[in-house]
């Protein structure tokens, strides 16, 4: 690889140029489709050549750096100025040749970001093991799942091509990336220098290495979590038998974290025949230190997830059936009937910790602020530990919290047949609700006491308290692990 960080002048222009050019998600989408690159697989050069054929400077560009063909000289400088094209050529992201001009790498946007990795075909061949992956779907669900909240340090764990440390950035005094692939740092810093950012530290090293002895108000990982029975590919490839290096990292961030402070990472981990998934975690967190909140997001059988990650790459069918029936055989040795992945966030807190594991909600999106809601949530719920303390709390209702009626039409006028409680926010969620709630509901506003709103509710209804209270206790409760509800105090501190 022969790119260069680009100067901050020569950098400020690159960005004029993709800007000028309308390199961006919605030009790209309608020019060549969703997620569209030359693939092996998919045998889509045709087609996107057909799709980029007009004289602009966007298909130029998307020529060079996402269907990776040259570009005749008449056509580069029919569409790109000679200093656009001097910078580029500087930088390493094109080079002059006998064909016209060529580029070697992948850039695609992201957030706002331009992220320069190596080529789709490059890593479908599986033959470069240090190749560096481009944004994917789990670079994008862990960007969906950080915090976002100004702090003093981040460390990106795993950077890869730096696209979250690119994030981190925007409201991060310090970023610290760290890759064991020498490549990934050579990009995460040419990625940096493209962007204009400043404050992120690019570093080679393995795993905690790097930083030790350091704290960090935030850690992210997206690791090489895939379960495999070899490591052939640096960006993906778990290099521990099974799951054992997403433990490791699970085990030792307490260590690294600032109280308070908060890790989080997508991640795979194994189901054993005859253990429950949900206790493999449970040992990974227990004694770290942490409070831990897990989120499943998907389950495959081994079989599948081995047919899964097998095709993911240009495999030769030849070699099919002998690949398959190794992955196959190393699952079988070691009883593993499925593989599950999520999301995880860790927090670093003193006294008894809590552990909560379950499903992570369909529409996870710009989920930053509902994650922070969730922690909050969840630590009300298991600091509470008696009624009596609930009680004596003051529980406010999540402010992303709507009510939603179903109504049918009968005897000319509409009855409500239906009503649920919703969660609007990055993290949705509903629970079905009566309307003999309603009002406790409406009373939840950080103010009162819990043990209050119970004697308004009690009287009003002409019920027994101490049966209200039981019922508002457990709802309570209910809506906390959810994410409905946190404790009125611990709301209004801003995070740290």
């Amino acid at each position: 690889m022969s790119l260069q960080p680009p100067p901050p002048e020569s950098a400020s222009r690159l960005r004029a140029l993709f800007e000028r050019a309308e390199f961006e998600p919605q030009a790209l989408k309608k020019t060549i489709g969703a997620n569209e690159a030359t693939s092996k697989k998919k045998n889509n050069q045709a087609l996107l050549l057909h799709r980029t054929a007009e004289l602009t400077p966007l298909n130029t560009l998307l020529r060079w750096f996402l269907i990776g063909v040259p570009v005749e000289k008449p056509r580069a400088e029919a569409t790109l100025t000679s200093a656009e094209i001097d910078d580029l050529e500087a930088c390493g992201l094109i080079e002059a040749g006998d064909d016209g001009y060529t580029s070697s790498v992948l850039v695609s946007p992201y957030e706002g970001f331009l992220l320069a990795a190596d080529r789709l075909t490059e890593l479908e061949s599986g033959e470069n093991a240090e190749a560096v992956l481009m944004v994917n779907r789990t670079t994008w669900r862990l960007g969906q799942f950080m915090l976002r909240e100004p702090v003093n340090s981040t460390f990106d764990l795993g950077a890869g091509c730096g696209a979250l440390s690119l994030l981190a950035a925007r409201h991060s005094k310090e970023v610290v990336a760290t890759d064991l692939n020498p490549r990934a740092v050579q990009f995460a810093r040419f990625n940096a220098a493209l962007n204009g950012v400043t404050n992120i530290e690019c570093i080679v090293g393995d795993s905690w290495e790097p930083v030790a002895g350091r704290r960090f108000d935030r850690i992210v990982s997206n690791p090489p979590f895939f379960i495999s029975p070899s490591s052939r590919s640096m960006f993906s490839d778990n290099p521990f038998d099974l799951d054992e290096f997403c433990r490791r990292l699970v085990r030792q961030a307490g260590e690294y974290l600032e109280p308070g402070g908060v890790y989080q990472m997508v991640f795979e981990w194994a189901e054993v025949e005859g253990e429950p998934w949900q206790d493999r975690l449970t040992e990974w967190v227990d004694g770290t230190g942490c409070d831990a909140w897990i989120a499943k997001g998907y389950s495959l059988t081994s079989d599948r997830y081995a047919h899964q990650r097998i095709t993911e790459k240009a495999v030769d069918p030849a070699q099919l059936d002998d690949i398959f029936g190794e992955w196959q055989s190393y699952f079988d040795a070691r009883g593993v009937v499925a593989i599950h992945g999520g999301v995880l966030a860790l927090k670093r807190r003193p006294g008894p910790n809590w552990i909560q594991i379950g499903e992570l909600p369909a529409g996870l999106s710009d989920a930053g602020e509902a994650v922070r809601r969730r922690l909050d949530s969840l630590d009300y719920a298991h600091s509470v530990a008696t009624d009596e303390e609930l009680l004596q709390s003051r529980p406010m209702l999540s402010d992303a919290a709507e009510l939603a009626q179903r109504l049918r039409l009968e005897d000319g006028g509409w009855k409500i047949v239906g009503m649920q409680l919703e969660l609007r926010d990055g993290l949705p969620d509903k629970l079905p609700a009566d309307p003999s709630v309603l009002g406790l509901l409406s009373a939840l506003d950080g103010k009162r006491t819990l043990a209050d709103i119970v004697m308004a509710v009690a009287e009003r209804a002409e019920r027994d308290r101490a049966q209200v209270a039981a019922e508002c206790v457990r709802l309570i409760r209910a809506l906390a692990m959810r994410g409905f509800v946190t404790d009125g105090k611990s709301a209004a501190t801003p995070a740290r």
